[in-house]
């Protein structure tokens, strides 16, 4: 018995198909050769809606799809096949998502070119490879774009900064960067677009809000919640960056997103997996006094934090009240052990039982090993069953909040 070839198949499948092209409304190609795909380059596609393109093939030169000919084209994915991004068939497109090596880059131009020739775009995703030498001609003029609602991009750092500063996309709800080879410079044009996003959704949509900051090493994510969404998150923001200090990237960020926004939401600030907490803290606590939820998750010396949160910031003149960071804090969530539970006692005792400030509503230890005197020492201050242990590992930051791409 012999076994079928996969290959003669396929070309045996494309034969089939590509007559038919007049009447495709949607098109895949997963690993096929461009020679079998000759018709895909020369026959209009008058009805086609949506193209995904996934090869791995090199072709002579970028290709020119259905003979520049396909009207109703609107959303295409293309995985590392090179085409024409200047060609008038990748015009008027809803959403783009491109994903490129070094061998087949999108340059700065033509990207300035498809959001140009697409207004309307509401869904852009790049990611590529390539030098950090290469950016949008100083000059280009800014585009608005007004549907554009979810941006995803993975660029070398020039290339990110100059695209952000040639795009308004009020509406954007849905933001993403990774760069790599980032730098101050990119924080510093990043924020500012983050920022007139933020506040044009916020003050489009206000009340009933609620925000999230959370920080590791080198990745800034905000969470902009509309209480009674079904999905609890409506906006979310995320940021990542190489070489920047993650505490000056909070540092930034807190500062310039609040200014943004034109009421008092309660915030929650996380702490998560590979961020140092640091004496600076102090300083930055004084940029979000609305916060109401503290979170821990994995952060180095937390100690640091709590010793911090037992201080109240020095008074400016003679016989004023003393101010405290975070005076809001209603809740604290740490996960995790060996940590010096001494230091959250401390910090309880100073703020709580000798500072004055309104007790928590709880305090939640998860997975701890903290001491029972010193739990018992703790809620002998907060009032009972406000302090808790539990064993449950499930992080809060687990649930993939981006919905998928087109």
């Amino acid at each position: 018995m012999s076994v079928p070839d996969p290959e003669s198949h396929a070309t045996t499948f494309l034969e089939l198909v590509m007559p038919q092209m007049p009447r495709w409304r949607e098109a895949t190609f997963v690993n096929v050769d461009w020679e079998s795909m000759k018709d895909l380059q020369r026959n209009p596609a008058p009805r086609l809606q949506r193209l995904v393109l996934d090869t791995d093939e090199d072709t002579p030169s970028p290709l020119i799809l259905f003979g520049g000919m396909a009207p109703l084209l609107k959303h295409v994915v293309c995985m590392g096949a090179p085409l024409r991004w200047d060609s008038a068939v990748l015009s008027g497109l809803l959403s783009l998502n491109i994903r490129l090596d070094n061998r087949f880059k999108v340059s700065p131009n033509n990207l300035v070119q498809l959001l140009a020739n697409s207004p309307q775009m509401v869904s852009l995703r790049l990611c590529q490879e390539g030098r950090n030498d290469v950016r949008v001609p100083t000059g280009t003029p800014t585009m608005h774009l007004p549907c554009l609602n979810k941006i995803d991009l993975q660029l070398p750092s020039l290339f990110a900064e100059s695209i952000l500063k040639v795009i308004q996309a009020p509406v954007c709800e849905n933001f993403a960067l990774l760069t790599k080879r980032g730098s101050t410079t990119t924080l510093q044009t990043t924020i500012p677009f983050l920022q007139s996003c933020v506040a044009a959704n916020l003050n489009r949509r206000p009340g009933g809000l609620r925000m999230r900051f959370s920080l590791s090493d080198g990745l800034f994510q905000c969470w902009v919640a509309h209480d009674g969404e079904d999905d609890g998150v409506h906006h979310f923001y995320e940021a990542s960056f190489e070489n920047v200090d993650a505490m000056k990237l909070f540092d930034w960020a807190a500062g310039e997103l609040l200014a943004a926004t034109t009421e008092k939401i309660p915030i929650t600030l996380a702490f998560n997996f590979g961020f140092q907490f640091d004496t600076p803290l102090r300083r930055i606590f004084k940029k979000v006094p609305r916060t109401t939820k503290v979170i821990i998750q994995g952060a180095g010396l937390p100690e640091v934090l709590w010793l911090i949160l037992a201080l109240p910031f020095e008074r400016l003149r003679p016989n004023t009240p003393l101010r405290w960071p975070l005076p809001r804090m209603r809740e604290m969530v740490v996960y995790g052990q060996r940590y010096d539970w001494g230091c959250l006692l401390e910090m309880v005792t100073r703020r709580y039982e000798k500072g004055g400030l309104q007790t928590p509503s709880r305090i939640q230890l998860i997975n701890s090993d903290a001491d029972d005197d010193i739990v018992e020492d703790i809620e002998d201050i907060i009032g009972p069953g406000r302090i808790t242990q539990d064993t449950d590992w499930e992080s809060e930051f687990d649930s993939d909040l981006l919905e998928e791409w087109v």
